[in-house]
C-alpha cells in the first residue's frame, strides 16, 4: 500500500466536437479561435480537462504549405513551465511526414 493518500477524481464535460468542426470548414483559423473566445463555439475537450481558457488569437501562426481535406498529426510540447509563463511549440506534419505548419506560443500562468 502506497502513502499517497486519498485518490482524486474529476469529472469532466464537453460539447459534441462535430458542432466545432462542422464550423471550422466555413472559417478561417482565426475567425474559428475568435468564435471560441466570445461564446459562439464550444471551448475544445482538452481546454475542459485542463482548466484551459482562450482569451485572444492574433496574427502570427500560419502554415507552410496547404493541407487541404488531409488528416495531420500535430505534436506539441513545453519548451519551458516557469512560475508565471510558459512558451511551448507545435509542428504539423502530414500522414507522410511532411511539415505543414510550426506555432510557438507563450502563455501566462494563473495558479489558483
Amino acid at each position: 500500500m502506497s502513502d499517497w493518500g486519498e485518490a482524486r477524481t474529476k469529472t469532466v464535460t464537453w460539447h459534441d466536437p462535430a458542432i466545432s468542426r462542422a464550423a471550422a470548414a466555413t472559417m478561417t483559423g482565426r475567425e474559428f479561435l475568435e468564435a471560441m473566445i466570445d461564446g459562439r463555439l464550444p471551448p475544445p475537450p482538452f481546454a475542459q480537462l485542463t482548466g484551459a481558457e482562450l482569451v485572444s488569437a492574433g496574427d502570427g501562426v500560419s502554415f507552410l504549405s496547404p493541407a487541404n481535406g488531409t488528416t495531420l498529426e500535430v505534436e506539441g510540447r513545453a519548451l519551458r513551465v516557469g512560475r508565471q509563463i510558459a512558451f511551448a511549440e507545435a509542428h504539423a506534419r502530414t500522414a507522410g511526414g511532411k511539415l505543414v505548419g510550426h506555432a510557438t506560443t507563450s502563455l501566462a500562468l494563473l495558479r489558483g
